[in-house]
């Protein structure tokens, strides 16, 4: 039997680094053969990371080897084209739009970032169709994939398990029953505005962040017992400290968009979670409607935002050249930046910063996960 732990894995653009560094430990930790978690499930940059995960889980310590090392020699250009020309083109093209009121415009753009070459790199490293056979040979139980639908707002959970899961509805979230791919990846990790939305079926799609207000939800409707959840948000972020006075730049309002956008529904739903348990807790009477479902979450011991904030010189040139106008810089506008910092300079500390936030908690995960 697969096991019931869950693994939530929330998004972020480049920031998904910190989660590869964490599950690398935890391979090191658990010395698991098998993946440990029987059901992952993923949103934004959290998507990727647990479909690489979930292709490899036979052998769950290379499958973090490998994600940890793709993240370690990850470039800019495996994510966006980053060419000059290309970006001088597309730019014009908005200005157009937004001067003649899309009148010579036959189709209105509505992203900065030509995302092709995700494609390519994703499907070149996910072996989609060992995500079934793992399947179905016990290793996993449920796997899925979070989006926002821009027809009409609501969370999709593409999910991939047995018959015994049924498909969902409710008022700002469904979930709905399919053969996880590319696709589905594309379009849980499309960053609105700066990314591609991507068409699944009859409708594009973004970002799971944007539309999932409870993330903990599709790893429970799997049969999650226990989750262990890791964000991408620390603590030290949500109170940072004062810095000097400057305007605010579209850098920092798109940053700061971003993070209300992707973090703050994870945090409000483990406040409730772990409110839920304490009440189940106390009356037993209403575990026949409720159940309790332990908790572990593990957060980035240092601001990612402030680890950013001396990569801009790593920026491709012609990307730098159009960040420096959402007023960018190396001493400014760090939010955006960490989404989109997709080098190895950034995303090397990150590894590293998530290896050390899981090993000094060895004790709380070798606890947490033991069968």
């Amino acid at each position: 039997m697969p096991s019931t732990t869950a693994l939530l894995l929330s998004g972020g653009g480049a920031r998904g680094a910190y989660q590869a560094g964490v599950l690398q430990a935890i391979a090191e930790i658990t010395k698991a053969t098998a993946s440990p978690f029987g059901i992952i499930s993923g949103l934004s940059a959290g998507a990727i990371n647990g479909m690489w995960l979930a292709s490899g889980a036979e052998d769950f310590t290379a499958a973090t080897t490998r994600m940890a090392e793709l993240w370690s020699t990850i470039r800019t250009d495996d994510i966006f084209v980053t060419d000059g020309g290309y970006l001088v083109r597309h730019g014009l093209k908005w200005i157009e739009v937004f001067a003649t009121g899309n009148f010579f415009v036959e189709k209105s753009p509505s992203f900065i970032f030509d995302t092709s070459p995700l494609r390519k790199y994703l499907s070149a490293h996910i072996d989609f169709p060992a995500i079934e056979r793992n399947r179905k040979k016990g290793i996993l139980s449920g796997i899925s994939v979070s989006a926002t639908n821009y027809q009409h707002g609501r969370a999709a959970s593409f999910f991939q398990a047995g018959r015994g899961v049924k498909e969902w509805q409710l008022h700002s979230h469904y979930g709905e029953k399919a053969i996880l791919n590319v696709d589905h990846v594309m379009a849980s990790s499309a960053l609105p505005v700066f990314f591609k939305p991507q068409r699944v079926g009859n409708a594009d799609y973004g970002d799971g962040g944007i539309g999932l207000k409870a993330p903990l939800s599709p790893a429970i409707r799997l049969g999650a017992d226990r989750i262990l959840a890791i964000g991408i948000q620390s603590p030290y972020e949500i109170s940072r400290k004062r810095e000097p006075y400057h305007p605010a730049t579209l850098g920092d309002v798109s940053g700061t968009l971003l993070n209300s956008i992707l973090f703050g529904s994870l945090n409000d739903d483990v406040e409730r979670c772990r409110s839920r348990n304490k009440i189940v807790r106390k009356h037993p009477d209403m575990k026949k409607e409720f159940r309790e479902i332990p908790l572990l979450t593990i957060f980035p011991s240092r601001d990612l935002g402030q680890v950013g904030s001396n990569q801009f010189s790593h920026i491709p040139f012609g990307l730098r050249h159009l960040l420096k106008g959402f007023g960018i810089s190396n001493k400014k506008s760090w939010d955006l930046l960490s989404y989109l910092a997709f080098n190895h300079h950034y995303t090397g500390e990150l590894l590293k910063l998530g290896r050390a936030d899981a090993m000094a908690r060895k004790r709380e995960i070798l606890k947490f996960l033991k069968p």
